[in-house]
């Protein structure tokens, strides 16, 4: 039989690469060794320590990189607010003007330490790589073998240079820059030496993102779910926090966790899932208020079946860059839950500790004090149409994290009475993710009291 070549596509993304790495690291731990690896810009970088093999050095590098040993500029490494996001910008923007990009020399330095390029000739795994010649932009696409002998790093720093910010790189007394102005994630270029098992991780970063489909040719891919910070800034903290959740992230490629946003490991994670969705339906209809309308026409289930449309689409939209099969988006809730209260992605969770951690941070948070007034406003004679405006009005401005514990509270009185107002089922077609977590916080205390009740009766008996 013969073999499928396999390759490992590797996308533009600057600082994002970090999260290529951790993919790497956990497909390699499980025996991937691609025959071909293509790459653009910092995924032509990370291509190269791949046909090398060399994964310890290339988390070595990522976990000691600052901007300032790939360009020669000084920012901020921490951008907490929009002003350090502004202000790094305009680092990169003086630049541009200044000298036509940043100074790529230090990033020179670098891959001259790491990289070596014979090494990268003689590698079982055939490297490739995406750069763009200055100013026709006509793409430059080749594998090492094709490149003359002692230019490969002059190539990395070409299909690196994100132009205007980066400055280009002369080859032959032509100016070349990042390949992604042609192919970010170059799929086409593995194909082209015969790949038919193609692995891609695409970066999300701006580009030219292709659409391929070959006879023939397995393509999937890893794509990244979590913000992975800046391009053009690089910072030890962030790179270390990527490369965890790319490791996670190939650890559910390969079906060994599951889960999109978080990893779980877990053989009963499936039927608690399903116990909860079934616990949320039916309190989604303890919850449907009795409306009846002018002329006595009853709307109560078509106000809740709207209401199930419009969450059932947040459901199934929720992830950026993935679509799950059905049967599996009972999971996207206790996701919604866990970004919401900001539990730690890097880490591996049973069902169990995933919930405790969530009731931890619940516990911790503070909840925003505008919701004293939210909660006097609802339980005031105000007129309906009136109290309804200004309640939503004030939730607006609460922190999404209070608005989910305002909606809990509310949910679990109305639960227990059934009948609901019209304004909270509104509340959940203007705030999705917030009232479908507090939902799900509510079946959990639900659940933690029937498994209560459970443990009494057996020591009574």
């Amino acid at each position: 039989m013969v073999k499928r070549k396999k390759a490992f596509v590797l996308g533009g993304g600057g600082s994002r690469g970090s999260y290529e790495v951790g993919v790497w690291k956990a497909l390699r731990e499980h025996g991937y060794r691609p025959d071909i690896v293509t790459g653009t810009s910092v995924g032509a970088l990370n291509g190269a320590m791949v046909a090398q093999d060399k994964l310890d050095e290339t988390v070595h590098m990522w976990c000691m990189l600052t901007t300032d040993m790939v360009m020669d500029v000084t920012v901020k490494s921490d951008l907490k607010t929009m002003t350090d996001q502004i202000e790094a910008m305009s680092v990169f923007a003086r630049e541009a003007i200044k000298n036509r990009g940043a100074d790529t020399t230090p990033l020179r330095h670098l891959l001259e330490h790491f990289v070596d390029e014979e090494a990268v000739r003689n590698s079982e795994t055939a490297f490739g790589l995406v750069t763009v010649s200055l100013p026709n932009l006509k793409p430059c696409a080749v594998f090492a073998d094709e490149i003359e002998e002692g230019q490969l790093i002059n190539y990395l720093l070409a299909s690196s240079a994100f132009f205007p910010a980066m400055q280009g790189q002369i080859i032959h007394d032509t100016v070349y820059i990042d390949g992604g102005y042609y192919d970010n994630v170059p799929i086409e270029l593995a194909i082209s030496r015969g790949a038919e098992d193609i692995i891609a991780i695409d970066l999300h970063a701006p580009g030219v993102h292709r659409r391929v489909r070959e006879p023939g040719v397995e393509i999937r891919h890893i794509d990244p779910e979590w913000d992975l910070g800046s391009l053009l800034v690089f910072d030890t903290k962030t790179a270390e926090h990527n490369i965890a959740i790319g490791y996670l992230d190939g650890l559910k490629f390969l079906g060994i966790y599951d889960g999109v946003l978080y990893a779980f490991d877990d053989p009963d994670l499936w039927d608690h899932i399903d116990l909860v969705a079934a616990r949320m339906l039916a309190l989604a209809g303890k919850l449907a208020p009795h409306v009846v309308l002018p002329g006595g026409v009853d709307v109560s289930e078509f106000s809740l079946s709207r209401l199930r449309t419009v969450l059932l689409r947040h459901i199934s939209g929720y992830y950026r860059h993935k679509r799950l099969p059905k049967h599996r988006i009972g999971i996207t809730v206790l996701e919604m839950a866990g970004k919401l209260f900001r539990l730690d992605p890097t880490r591996v969770y049973t069902q169990r500790s995933f919930e405790e951690e969530l009731g931890s941070a619940v516990r911790r948070y503070v909840s925003d004090a505008a919701l004293d007034e939210l909660d006097a406003l609802l339980r005031s004679d105000r007129p309906l149409k009136e109290k309804t405006e200004r309640a939503l009005e004030l939730a607006r401005g609460l922190d999404a994290r209070s608005v989910c514990l305002w909606l809990m509270r509310e949910i679990e009185r109305y639960g227990e009475e059934g009948n609901a107002p019209v304004w909270l089922l509104a509340a959940g077609r203007i705030f999705p993710t917030e009232f479908l977590t507090a939902a799900y916080f509510c079946v959990l205390t639900e659940l933690a009291g029937m498994d209560a009740g459970d443990s009494n009766s057996e020591r009574s008996e």
